[in-house]
């Protein structure tokens, strides 16, 4: 929210004790802001330093979408998918989001690369299958 507060103006007409205080408003903002300043700067340069922990170990970032089908035949009051968003390093809490690229190539449960699981049929569609080697995550995409 940088930049998003307004100047405190006060009039000729405000009383000796509100312009004391405004005044004093205005230096513990001006500090406060410094100081988030030197503790995103320390927090960047931890996060460089930091010698993060193997992928696997990461916490899981995860957001709910509700537009998110991965077989063609889920009924519509069942779509949405815990959607795998990024990994945060439990040391110095860095994130590393998931590539991106079509749930047929990057799994959306864990992030890694999707393998082709066969073409196969489906309520008279062809579907193209992919399936993932990690998490076992599977995502249909229909073709003619």
């Amino acid at each position: 929210m940088e930049g998003t507060r307004e100047r405190v103006v006060v009039g000729s007409n405000v009383p000796e004790y509100i312009k004391q205080k405004a005044s004093e408003y205005e230096v513990l903002y001006l500090e406060a802001e410094r100081l988030r300043k030197y503790v995103v700067s320390e927090l960047a340069k931890v996060q460089e330093e930091c010698e993060h922990e193997p992928m696997a170990d990461m916490e899981m970032i995860r957001q709910w979408d509700p537009d998110y089908v991965c077989k063609i035949d889920t009924p519509l009051l069942m779509c949405g998918f815990n959607v795998f968003m990024a990994r945060r390093c439990h040391l110095c809490g860095k994130e590393f989001p998931r590539k991106e690229g079509h749930p047929h190539r990057v799994c959306h449960g864990c992030g890694a690369d999707m393998k082709e699981a066969g073409i196969g049929r489906n309520h008279g569609y062809n579907v193209y299958m992919s399936k993932c080697p990690q998490c076992g995550h599977v995502h249909e995409l229909m073709f003619k």
